[in-house]
């Protein structure tokens, strides 16, 4: 990933940053995709060469994670109270599930994610727009900008961090922006 590096297919962006993550990482690496839904991409591409782990506050999604990754081991559980000791991942993904969590509650979101990452661990953080066309993700106001996303990363001792942003386009052909955030964290 490099800086702000435009536009690219969202399917291709996705998957060019997954698989330079994995590629980087030990066969004995522990990763934890965090509000994996379905299982994809991450937990797929993970326990082909690491240790991944789907976590969900939903256990109705895990039907679909069981048919995507039938290995991977599967925990029902908040990304604000992560239900794992301290330093037991080396990479952190969330696909698309910091945006589900109210605005309020990032902090303690991103401070979960440094508790359990061991010092020298990833985040990757994948995250949209406010909005997807007319509808609002989420219930409540929404006010996380990829900024303030940032600052909440640097504040919880994150550095390195990288950002890419990419078009994402859907079946209704929308589109909208989608950010990655690449981050270390260090003790």
């Amino acid at each position: 990933m490099t800086g702000d590096a435009g536009t690219r297919s969202a399917k291709r962006a996705r998957a060019t940053v997954f698989e330079d993550v994995l590629g980087s990482l030990p066969a004995t690496a522990r990763i934890l995709d965090a509000g994996g839904g379905n299982g994809v991409p991450m937990l797929t591409w993970a326990n082909r060469s690491a240790t991944g782990i789907g976590l969900d506050i939903t256990p109705r999604k895990f039907y679909r994670t069981r048919r995507n990754a039938p290995t991977a081991p599967l925990v029902q559980g908040d990304m604000r109270a992560l239900p794992f000791r301290e330093n037991t991942f080396d990479m952190i993904t969330a696909n698309h599930s910091i945006t589900h969590v109210p605005d309020r509650q990032h902090r303690t979101v991103i401070a979960e994610f440094a508790r359990v990452l061991r010092s020298g661990g990833q985040l990757i953080l994948l995250t949209n727009a406010a909005e997807w066309g007319d509808v609002p993700l989420l219930t409540e106001d929404y006010t996380g900008s990829i900024d303030a996303i940032q600052e909440r990363l640097v504040a919880a001792g994150f550095s390195n961090i990288e950002k890419e942003t990419i078009q994402a386009e859907f079946i209704t052909d929308e589109t909208t922006e989608e950010h990655f955030l690449r981050a270390n964290y260090t003790e």
